[in-house]
């Protein structure tokens, strides 16, 4: 008998990663009718009242979780908060276990795996032995069991790409032509965080390197002097900076289709494995990242120069881009092949994620 499935976490609006993750588990498992516990909370501002509807959300969810029959099978599935949110989790597994439901629980951060934290120790405490622990990485959960060594069953689940329209847009292979000038993309939450000085600071030492460089960024700035940052800077480079907003569906797309290497200089403490990387190399982009999380897991690829996180992001990525620039046929057959990476690499993430839906769902 298929169980009665409970799936916890924060889904879209707002989207950002672990948000398409849960929303992309939602769709595979829409006909299993599941109970949707949705704690989203806006991103932006320090207003208390975000907090307070989050609270009022889990505790009612708590509640629908102890309504539930006693004796069908029960599977919980929740992506696991970062910070005092691990609290909020803590309290519906507390009530998951109570109603005796499976449990499995979804790591999307590497905040709580820089140092042990309480309260994570908690919340692998309240999972039980019988937890499944779902994992982006080998490493991953190497620094997991190595900080809260509870036993506990684990998945490798690394992310595929959830974007439905990038995926149709890039079954085929894109023109791998490069664009007049060498392009460079930026696609995040616009967040000095997530690396937006390292990738003003590339286009303007680009000239230093003796190469002419554009650089497109699409997303939204989270904070005001982001945004005054930003626009300074527009002010400075004139048409060598484009700042799109954020792009969704086909605006996406055009972002993809507009550059020639994705730039991903992120110094974000919770870095495990942004979805841009994926869509990137799908979209026919090579990569320039830093290797925070499991952004290693990508340095086997030719298409993707995963630099150390101690280094200098614009003085290391230059020479890259000037190597990459000096022959056009050489950076369109580096753009070919990172479609064929990025493809392969989805259809086997696709594969892993079919593997948890199963553990889900049995």
């Amino acid at each position: 008998m298929a169980p009665l499935i409970i799936l916890c976490g924060p889904f879209p609006p707002p989207m950002h990663g672990m948000a398409a993750v849960n929303k992309a588990v939602l769709d595979r498992l829409a006909d299993k009718k599941p109970l949707v516990i949705d704690i989203a909370r806006a991103l932006v501002g320090h207003s208390w009242v975000p907090h307070v509807k989050k609270t009022v959300r889990v505790l009612l969810g708590c509640l629908k979780i102890l309504a539930l029959p006693i004796r069908c099978k029960k599977s919980f599935y929740s992506s696991v908060d970062d910070g005092l949110g691990g609290l909020y989790i803590a309290s519906l597994l507390l009530a998951a276990r109570i109603r005796h439901c499976r449990i499995t629980l979804h790591h999307h951060s590497y905040r709580y795996l820089t140092r042990s934290v309480w309260t994570m120790r908690l919340l692998v405490w309240v999972a039980g032995r019988g937890a499944t622990h779902v994992f982006l990485c080998d490493q991953m959960e190497s620094d997991f069991r190595a900080l809260y060594p509870r036993p506990f069953g684990a998945l490798i689940c690394p992310n595929p790409v959830s974007d439905p329209v990038l995926i149709e847009q890039f079954e085929r292979p894109p023109d791998p032509t490069p664009q007049p000038i060498l392009t460079i993309g930026f696609l995040s939450n616009l967040m000095f965080e997530k690396g937006v000085e390292a990738f003003i600071d590339m286009i303007r030492q680009a000239p230093a390197h003796g190469i002419d460089i554009r650089g497109v960024m699409a997303g939204s700035a989270f904070k005001p002097e982001v945004q005054t940052f930003l626009d300074r800077a527009k002010q400075e480079l004139g048409e060598r900076l484009e700042l799109l907003g954020a792009v969704h569906g086909p605006r996406k797309v055009a972002f993809f289709e507009s550059i020639d290497v994705l730039i991903f200089p992120t110094q974000y403490p919770t870095e495990a494995f942004s979805l841009v990387l994926m869509e990137g190399l799908l979209a026919g982009c090579p990569l320039i990242t830093y290797g925070r999380g499991c952004i290693p897991l990508l340095s086997h690829l030719k298409t993707a120069q995963v630099l150390p996180p101690e280094v200098d992001f614009s003085a290391s990525a230059l020479p890259i881009l000037t190597t990459w620039s000096k022959r056009q046929e050489t950076l369109s057959e580096l753009k070919a092949q990172a479609h064929r990476d990025g493809l392969a690499l989805h259809r086997r993430h696709l594969d892993a994620r079919d593997t948890l839906i199963k553990a889900i769902s049995l």
